[in-house]
């Protein structure tokens, strides 16, 4: 009978050890679950801190431009329709820099994806002119690239050629002055 006892012994050590490895994977799948979703919390906690950050400093421009226009409504005078016109694009303008530092990031997204829906002509096309209106701001802030001829001056335009008629063939040149090949 001992074989028999040892043979009991062994396996019930095996269904302990089993146990506690299950016990183990368990808790070391918590533990990674737990630290995964810590990790996604702090990723997203870090990246709504930007965005908000860049909500409010998109809100300090639009007041700082709002106030830009109050200025050029001023200097064109109370009475002209200029002037009274970037006044109202000025008070839209603060109302719509106000109306972003009020609002959180989720909310904005909300009312986003609600007017898409309701006018997506309209969504697609302010979308256009806004990436339109980025490329030409990010074109227009980016720093002159040196020209190759002068080392870290910025690159002069370029002129091409314009190309004149001169009885019956075309040449390159320059036409300032030069009306005798210009079809009328």
């Amino acid at each position: 009978m001992t074989a028999e006892k040892i043979k009991d012994a062994a396996s019930d050590a095996k269904d302990t050890v089993v146990e506690a490895g299950r016990d183990l994977l368990a808790q070391a799948k918590t533990r990674v679950a737990d630290a995964a979703s810590g990790a996604g919390a702090a990723l997203r906690d870090g990246a709504e801190a930007r965005a908000e950050a860049g909500r409010d400093m998109l809100a300090d421009e639009g007041h700082r431009l709002a106030q830009s226009l109050r200025d050029a409504a001023a200097d064109q005078g109370d009475g002209t329709l200029q002037g009274r016109l970037l006044d109202t694009v000025a008070g839209s303008v603060a109302n719509v820099a106000e109306g972003l530092r009020g609002r959180s990031l989720q909310s904005m997204l909300a009312q986003t994806e609600s007017f898409a829906r309701r006018n997506p002509g309209a969504f697609v096309a302010g979308a256009a002119l806004a990436g339109f209106a980025l490329a030409r701001f990010a074109r227009a802030s980016a720093p002159a690239a040196p020209s190759p001829a002068s080392g870290n001056e910025s690159p002069a335009v370029k002129t091409i050629p314009a190309r004149t008629r001169t009885a019956g063939n075309t040449t390159a040149g320059n036409t300032a002055g030069n009306t005798a090949g210009v079809p009328s």
